[in-house]
């Protein structure tokens, strides 16, 4: 089996901007977003950590899904398109609290 050519990676250029297209996807998708904030954190964080892309728009595309992953996550509201999954349960006494009850008690 051959393996797949990896493409070349470059750093994010200080003067990106999302192509229309990408900004009318995720329109469509997550709906109103400030995308020249979130471009601007977008290039921040990535320069900062040095990080190299492929397809910087592709990356930026995963940047504002993670982000309002996290927003619904803080917000505890619903993700478009996406399947609830159950929080843990924290306020469910642990093993260890059981314990020191029945001895107590």
């Amino acid at each position: 089996m051959a393996k797949r050519k990896e493409m070349p990676r470059f750093p994010v250029p200080d003067d990106y901007q999302p192509k229309q297209e990408t900004i009318q996807n995720l329109t469509e998708k997550y709906g109103e977003i400030d995308h020249q904030d979130e471009t601007d954190k977008f290039i921040n964080y990535h320069q900062a950590n040095g990080s190299l892309l492929a397809i910087v728009d592709a990356a930026y595309r995963t940047w504002i899904g993670n982000k309002v992953k996290w927003e619904a996550n803080q917000q505890g509201k619903n993700i478009p398109n996406q399947k609830n999954r159950p929080l843990p349960n924290r306020k469910r006494p642990s093993y260890f609290h059981e314990i020191a009850n029945r001895i107590r008690h």
